[in-house]
């Protein structure tokens, strides 16, 4: 520390003469005496005190920094002066000093200062009040930096959008960017992120870019327009404009090829007339209004097929202007009636319609198909059924016919197909089959036309023939046919276009003709059995043609009735010796079962004419009836695990309760009838039969040897077609065979 100089004044009153009137003192002054007394009346006298003028100096005093000695020590102003003065180091010569480094004085020393609010000493540029700047130093000692005054400070703009730009409305000034704070100013909608300046304009509205305009013609979506001359709604693509609004006389669309003509424009009708109408760059196309069909003629037969057909303005060879064709890859006219055969309902000429033809492109196969058409649908039987869907031919009928005349019409319907066959007379076995195409009381409207003759005079049935999907019948069904004797046909007949399984019984055994009848007592002749002939005649050994023969009655021989014929001979009836007494019935009928017939009956037995064969209770055997007849066509399978019978009946017993009475004759036995089956699959694990029965025996009550041996004729058998790839066999064995075929 500086040695500050000392400035002494010491000023000596020598008062001689004078008394103090406080203090007085002599001074042996040697020669002289001198009184020294306290002037100032500070406690010291003259002589020591250094000032005795100035009560406040004296020795010992205070000091003060005042340029006086006032503790009499000749030093002034000393450093531990009273009111002495803490200087502290200016380093920087900023005007500030340090608070840590200090001096005490009276007078400022070199390089301190009165200040010691420096908080940096070693920098002249901070200090209390010096101008802050965004430097992150406390330059003007706040103990804040960068505090919002600072020279340097950022004028900050609210970007609560956050699109970077700010709102001018609202700002802050701050050394440092924080967000939603930017220094742009320049937003005009800082609630919207997509509206700034420079943003991309949009035709909304809205001063997107914030240059005070909207909607200018630089905006991203802005539309062209072209110039639309003739209001037609369609502009012309050589003169456009962009902008987001257009007046009239503009559009957006730019396809006009005719700005001058309203009528021309993209989708304007078309016309045959030369002209692009519809700007498509091509004229009189297909869709002209006015454009014709033409019709494909592939078969250049001047006909068009309706089903390709070309629209359009001009045609080339091979297309012509009607839709007549109904085929244009034939010209085709099988029956020659001038239709094309594509719209003829009968191709062959048959007259049976194309949808009922088995072939219609055949005129020599006039049937329905063998399958049929399934227009009855599926149908299952479980009990015992019997069915009577017939009517009896009046008045006969000729090839060519075009309708049937019967006694009901009540079992048909239009669209039924029916068998017309004729069971006895001069034409018995003739058939055929037709469909019935309309119902007038009791006449049948058919079709083909008749395909044979059938003479008044014979027996001439009409029969459903009905048409299932599928057919069976179950273990515990039945299905029986109306008996010849009971005024009925003795057949069945049906078609199915899937397929026939038969767990239980089709049974037409015993449905034929009848057996000749036998004797009660002995007062009239027994009769031969029934046949296609007819009726057997009383008395006459003879066969009746399929029908079993019978003897006259006379006295114990026990003649017996002759066998029934049909696919063989019956066998010849014989009496008590064992001698052949009647004939069997012939056989007849074709094994490819070109005729339909039914079995015949046996003859009956002829009675005991003496007295002991007129008891009435003496009984000569009937004859049985024969078979009926079956016939299945299925285009599925057939399967038979029951029973499918047209068997022949046995012959009769002759009888006598007593045991005592006329030595009387048994019944011949009927024939078996037709059996034909005919589909792609059959299979028999069952049984087919159609057999003869056998010859009645009068030897069970005849009295004694020789009149006890007399048998009826045993029937002939009847026919079995098998048709398709047939499993397993019939009885008696197919007579004819033949693959499945329509």
């Amino acid at each position: 520390m500086m040695k500050l100089p000392l400035l002494v004044s010491v000023s000596l009153f020598l008062l001689v003469g004078c008394r103090n009137e406080k203090t007085e003192d002599t001074v042996d002054t040697g020669t002289i005496t001198v009184d020294i007394i306290d002037l100032d009346g500070d406690g010291f006298e003259a002589n020591e005190d250094c000032d005795d003028l100035d009560p406040a100096v004296f020795p010992g005093a205070d000091e003060y920094c005042d340029e006086i000695d006032n503790d009499c020590d000749t030093e002034v102003d000393e450093d531990d002066a009273l009111d002495v003065s803490v200087w502290y180091q200016d380093s920087d010569e900023d005007g500030y000093g340090s608070q840590f480094v200090s001096y005490s004085s009276c007078y400022e020393p070199e390089g301190y200062v009165a200040d010691n609010t420096d908080c940096n000493d070693s920098s002249s540029a901070t200090y209390p009040g010096a101008d802050e700047y965004c430097d992150g130093v406390d330059t003007d000692c706040d103990n804040t930096v960068d505090e919002d005054d600072a020279l340097d400070v950022l004028t900050l703009y609210a970007d609560s959008d956050l699109d970077g730009y700010g709102d001018q409305s609202v700002s802050n000034e701050t050394c440092y960017i924080s967000g939603g704070w930017v220094s742009d100013s320049s937003d005009c909608d800082d609630s919207s992120s997509s509206t700034y300046p420079g943003a991309d304009e949009y035709c909304d509205g809205v001063d997107t870019d914030c240059d005070n305009i909207f909607d200018e013609d630089d905006a991203l979506d802005v539309s062209t327009w072209y110039a639309d001359s003739d209001l037609d709604g369609y502009g012309d693509q050589s003169v456009s404009n962009e902008t987001c609004y257009i007046s009239g006389g503009w559009v957006s669309d730019s396809s006009d090829c005719d700005d001058s003509s309203s009528s021309t424009y993209p989708g304007a009708d078309e016309y045959c007339d030369g002209v692009d109408t519809d700007c498509d760059n091509t004229f009189d196309e297909d869709d002209a209004l006015d454009v014709s069909t033409w019709y494909a003629d592939s078969d250049l037969d001047g006909y068009g097929d309706p089903l390709i057909t070309y629209d359009t303005c001009y045609i080339s060879a091979g297309w012509v202007a009607n839709a007549d064709d109904c085929d244009d890859t034939s010209a085709s006219d099988i029956d020659n009636d001038g239709l094309q055969d594509c719209e003829d309902d009968d191709i062959d000429g048959d007259s049976l319609r194309n949808s009922w033809d088995a072939a219609p492109n055949d005129s020599t196969v006039v049937r329905g198909p063998n399958q049929g058409l399934g227009g009855d649908g599926a149908l299952t039987i479980s009990t015992t059924v019997t069915w009577s869907d017939w009517a009896e031919l009046l008045g006969g009928a000729t090839t060519g016919d075009s309708s049937l005349s019967v006694d009901d019409s009540s079992p048909f319907a239009v669209g039924d197909e029916v068998v017309v066959v004729s069971q006895q007379g001069s034409d018995a076995g003739e058939y055929t089959t037709c469909f019935i195409t309309g119902i007038a009381g009791t006449t049948l409207s058919i079709e083909p036309v008749l395909q044979g003759s059938f003479s008044s005079s014979s027996t001439v049935r009409v029969q459903r023939i009905p048409h299932f999907t599928d057919f069976e019948i179950t273990t515990s069904g039945v299905l029986l046919a109306t008996t010849w004797s009971n005024s009925g046909t003795g057949l069945i007949f049906l078609r199915a276009t899937g397929d026939v399984s038969i767990s239980g019984d089709i049974d037409t055994s015993a449905s034929g003709f009848t057996g000749g009848a036998g004797v009660y007592g002995n007062s009239y002749d027994p009769y031969q059995g029934e046949s296609w002939g007819g009726p057997g005649s009383a008395g006459d050994t003879t066969a009746n043609n399929g029908g079993g023969g019978a003897y006259p009655r006379r006295g114990d021989n026990a003649d017996s009735g002759g066998g029934g014929g049909f696919g063989t001979v019956g066998s010849s009836g014989t009496s008590y010796s064992g001698t052949s007494v009647t004939s069997g019935g012939t056989a007849y009928g074709t094994a490819s079962l070109a005729e339909l017939h039914l079995g015949s009956g046996g003859g009956g037995g002829s009675p005991d004419t003496e007295s002991d064969g007129s008891h009435t209770d003496n009984y000569s055997g009937d004859g049985g009836p024969g078979g009926g007849a079956v016939l299945i066509f299925s285009g599925g399978t057939i399967e038979v695990s029951g029973l499918v019978a047209a068997d022949g009946e046995d012959g009769d017993d002759a009888y006598s309760p007593s045991h005592s009475a006329g030595e009387d004759g048994a019944g011949g036995a009927g024939s078996g009838g037709l059996v034909y089956l005919a589909s792609p699959y059959i299979t028999i694990t069952g049984s087919v039969s159609a057999l003869g029965g056998t010859g009645g025996d009068s030897s069970s009550y005849n009295i004694s040897t020789p009149y006890g041996g007399a048998l009826g004729g045993d029937g002939g058998d009847g026919r079995v077609r098998l048709d398709g790839s047939v499993t397993g066999s019939s009885t008696p064995a197919a007579g004819y065979t033949d693959l499945w075929s329509e």
